[in-house]
């Protein structure tokens, strides 16, 4: 299935679970929600989390600092077991699981760092053979690592006699990155390969917000094992989706700065199963400058006011910018509705007043642009207005009336020496009533 994210749309924790299920609830792995103290409050009951900020003996800069975070403390009796971080969040989901009693629902919140950056090999006996298929080495064996763990999580499910009770999602948050490759001696700047979408992490083109979702385990109907769907779906309907599985309630309203906020997602279960036909979800906001259209016909329309040039990719990791003459397949070159007068890098190839408009199913790679064809001038007028009719009403940060529940002396993570020393962050410590 494709899977999106967007930046207008608000997720409910998936903790939120247990406040109706009574589920035992554990988060480990990466990720840039390590320095806040109030996660555990919101459901974990056991939480281990960090970022990807670490201390060496040679740095003097502030960014040197642990970024882990232990149930209500700082990580100091966990970081020194990290010698690869893939490694030891597999190790702890496998020890949480080899603990559980499987009489007991169980929901496990496991975000690897692999394959993000930092790219570092990992420990010699892990990493793949020089000359594997691979169009970076490091990355490569980053991968092996994750893709070892990952087997080490469904044994110790298998073995605790969970697996066929057990559904397993994995996902990805976003299309791969755009960064230095250290193991490439020819400077190629990515680690990455999108292909056969253009645009990395951080654009609006498929490249940077689609992305494959897995789903198994043993309560995977068995007709549906092995097979694929073409369902699209966005990230914030993993929570209704999930809750609806555990027989949770999912119609509880946030309330944001006094205005009441329904949940976001719907629960995709029926669709990704077959056991209905046509999606819950015809229209997916995927950033706040596009949107996707699933016509009941089958078509998949994708409008975009904000879209810079982009990197194309090829099979074996090559790639180039969009608007330069190679293009794809000598095919793809698009010129640029606006350039930067400060930096000709960057250049606008859709905005507000030239808009672009792709067929997805039959141009994936967002070639070909059908603004221009007097055919979709209705289809286009009906996208504009359905974007514009979305409101941003988060901004991922905690407002001033969740703020009241806790002290916050300093709200840079990085410069909270006085509270946790050597760690990072974080800014914010509840406050004892």
């Amino acid at each position: 299935m494709n899977e999106r994210r967007s930046l207008e749309i608000s997720i409910s924790p998936p903790s939120r679970l247990t406040h109706h299920t009574f589920i035992f609830t554990v988060s480990t792995g990466w990720g840039n929600a390590g320095n806040q103290p109030y996660c555990r409050e919101r459901g974990a009951d056991d939480y281990c989390r960090g970022s990807n900020i670490t201390a060496n003996s040679t740095c003097t800069s502030p960014f040197c600092k642990k970024d882990m975070w232990h149930n209500d403390g700082t990580g100091w009796d966990v970081v020194d077991d990290i010698v690869y971080s893939t490694n030891f969040y597999t190790r702890r989901a496998v020890d949480l699981i080899q603990a559980h009693d499987p009489k007991q629902p169980f929901y496990l919140h496991l975000t690897h760092q692999a394959v993000h950056s930092p790219w570092e090999e990992p420990p010699l006996s892990q990493q793949i053979p020089n000359g594997s298929v691979w169009w970076d080495q490091t990355w490569g064996s980053m991968l092996n690592v994750l893709d070892k763990g990952i087997a080490n999580v469904t044994n110790a499910l298998r073995a605790k006699g969970m697996w066929e009770s057990t559904l397993i999602v994995l996902v990805s948050d976003n299309g791969g990155d755009h960064g230095v490759s250290p193991s490439d001696p020819t400077g190629r700047t990515t680690m990455a390969n999108n292909w056969p979408f253009r645009g990395t992490k951080l654009t609006a083109w498929e490249g940077g917000t689609r992305v494959a979702a897995v789903v198994g385990g043993g309560f995977v109907p068995t007709r549906l094992r092995g097979s694929s769907s073409d369902v699209v779906m966005h990230m914030a309907d993993w929570y209704p989706t999930l809750a609806n599985l555990a027989g949770a309630i999912t119609n509880d309203p946030a309330v944001v700065n006094g205005s009441v906020h329904d949940v976001d997602g719907v629960n995709m279960w029926p669709a990704i199963t077959g056991a209905n036909i046509s999606s819950p979800r015809p229209w997916l906001p995927v950033t706040e400058g596009s949107i996707l259209w699933q016509q009941p016909g089958g078509s998949l329309f994708k409008f975009i006011t904000d879209a810079r040039r982009a990197r194309l990719f090829t099979p074996n990791g090559s790639m180039w910018n969009d608007t330069t003459p190679h293009g794809w397949n000598g095919t793809h070159v698009v010129e640029c509705v606006w350039v930067s007068p400060t930096d000709p890098d960057i250049c606008a190839v859709c905005d507000p007043i030239h808009p672009c408009l792709f067929e997805l199913k039959s141009d994936p790679g967002e070639a070909h642009n059908l603004a221009s064809d007097p055919a979709r001038a209705s289809t286009m007028a009906t996208m504009k207005a359905k974007l514009a009719s979305y409101v941003v009403y988060v901004d991922g940060n905690m407002t001033a009336a969740e703020l009241q529940g806790y002290d916050c002396p300093d709200m840079n993570p990085m410069g909270s020496e006085s509270l946790w020393g050597t760690y990072a962050g974080p800014c914010c410590t509840p406050k004892v009533f």
